[in-house]
């Protein structure tokens, strides 16, 4: 478990959050 503030908590599920949408962009530029 990550003992994080609520600040950093909200950053780190940003951050999550925008990694999973540039993957899904790959993807989807991958098939086509």
């Amino acid at each position: 478990e990550l003992d994080l503030d609520p600040q950093e908590r909200a950053d780190f599920a940003k951050s999550v959050d925008a990694v999973r949408e540039l993957v899904g962009a790959m993807n989807k530029l991958l098939a086509g």
